[in-house]
């Protein structure tokens, strides 16, 4: 065998064994980057399926109140029945003019805050310029000019539900329509404890300075059962149309649902034998609405977390007092064809987390919108008093993809086994053909010695 020979075999044995490294380090780069892509696929499920934190309220601080002259304030009196008579002239119109920017959002913002009754007269200086509102009844309502400016204020004195007098002093005019006997919301900074006669009675009572009296509603005894008489005055929208939802069955519905909530065993109690909402119970309920108004249902589907398929806004005065309403639009093409299905509540509902949800829903009436494509439609109105997590049926496109990836790493580590067993039983015949060699070469040098 001539050197140029052997020069040459080593030369291909070293290129082999360079083609097999690189191969082995590409297999191995792969089943690597296959780890990681399905480690990152399922803790992205995982993330996906994990609840966000409710947002914290903000804080106090954070509310841009219109400002109030606290030191103006500080030197209000009505420690005594003669100083609760009387108004501080410049404290006062300085309080009236800010208060016109006094607005709802800022009471909203604040949750709220009602007027601790329980803690006056003692605490009235620390309350003194604090924003409060107020509920109640309207006891006398007029209008007059309060020397020297003769700027004309409303006076309000309104009676809450729990027999507290209140007084509200304002410069804008009422709502309009608003007479005693009505029932009013007022939103004010508190200014001072004030003694006035009124009709010949002296009433004594927290004074508010707010920017107007608005209408509100007494709040409804909690609702146990479908009222049949209010939910016949219920109309559903004529196809084409757009109209506001039925006011007072909305509110009845909401109240239900919040009472159901609030009971689990009532709800279960309610829901017992409800309908799964299916694609020809759907047809029945759009065909002939008023026989299925107020009846539960169970509706499975799902409600995208999308600013324009679900969010919440803010609820008005109301008789439930809740804050906000909420709304979805519920998609299951599967079951309800291409049909949503618009969700209201007075409290929060679980929205496309953990998948799909079977909705307890009351059926309330049909509302007309347009849909993308301008074409007019007619959803079903449900109010929901809870949901319960969907059955887990195997979604076939995510099974087919864990098997595939199983499947290919079974493949990948079998390759990598049968290139490793490969390259071995190269080497140790590569091994023994050196060796071969070597023997053959010193054999004939033997010889020719």
């Amino acid at each position: 065998m001539s050197p140029t020979t052997g020069e040459e075999r080593r030369r291909r044995l070293r290129e082999l064994r360079g083609r097999e490294a690189r191969d082995k380090a590409r297999l191995i780069f792969l089943g690597v980057l296959l780890v990681v892509v399905l480690a990152a696929y399922f803790l992205a499920g995982r993330a996906r399926r994990r609840p966000e934190p409710p947002p914290a309220p903000p804080l106090a601080s954070e509310i841009a109140l219109p400002p109030v002259d606290h030191e103006a304030l500080a030197r209000v009196d009505d420690s005594t029945d003669e100083a609760r008579l009387l108004l501080e002239t410049e404290a006062y119109r300085d309080l009236l003019e800010v208060a016109r920017a006094l607005l709802p959002a800022h009471l909203d913002a604040l949750d709220e805050p009602t007027l601790p009754f329980a803690e006056l007269p003692a605490a009235a200086s620390e309350l003194r310029g604090r924003p409060f509102r107020v509920r109640g009844e309207i006891r006398n309502l007029r209008r007059l000019k309060r020397p020297p400016s003769l700027t004309e204020e409303t006076w309000a004195w309104l009676r809450t539900d729990d027999g507290h007098d209140v007084f509200l002093a304002s410069l804008g005019a009422a709502d309009a329509g608003l007479e005693a006997g009505d029932y009013a919301v007022a939103d004010g900074f508190f200014f001072k404890l004030y003694s006035q006669s009124i009709d010949g009675r002296r009433v004594d009572a927290p004074l508010l300075v707010g920017p107007r009296l608005r209408a509100s509603v007494r709040k409804a005894p909690p609702v146990t059962e479908v009222d049949p008489l209010l939910l016949a005055e219920v109309e559903d929208d004529p196809l084409g149309t757009d109209r506001p939802l039925h006011t007072a069955g909305k509110w009845h519905l909401l109240g239900l649902a919040a009472t159901l909530a609030a009971d689990p065993e009532r709800r279960e109690a309610f829901f017992a034998g409800a309908p799964e909402l299916d694609y020809q119970l759907l047809g029945d309920l759009a065909r002939n609405p008023a026989a299925y108004r107020g009846k539960a249902f169970l509706i499975p589907g799902r409600v995208p977390q999308e600013p324009r398929f679900s969010g919440s806004m803010p609820a008005g005065e109301n008789p439930l007092r809740c804050r906000r309403l909420w709304f979805g639009w519920l998609g299951n093409p599967l079951v309800l064809g291409q049909n949503p299905i618009h969700l209201i509540s007075s409290d929060a509902f679980p929205i496309d987390q953990d998948g799909a949800r079977i909705y307890l829903g009351i059926f309330f009436q049909l509302k007309g919108y347009q849909d993308k494509e301008d074409n007019w439609r007619r959803a079903p109105v449900f109010v929901v008093a809870g949901a319960r997590p969907a059955p887990r049926e195997p979604n076939l496109l995510v099974q087919n993809f864990t098997w595939a990836v199983l499947v290919a790493a079974i493949v990948l580590a079998g390759l990598v086994a049968w290139l490793a067993r490969r390259d071995r039983l190269r080497a140790e015949q590569a091994a023994a053909e050196l060796r071969e060699r070597r023997r053959r070469r010193r054999q004939a040098e033997e010889r020719g010695g």
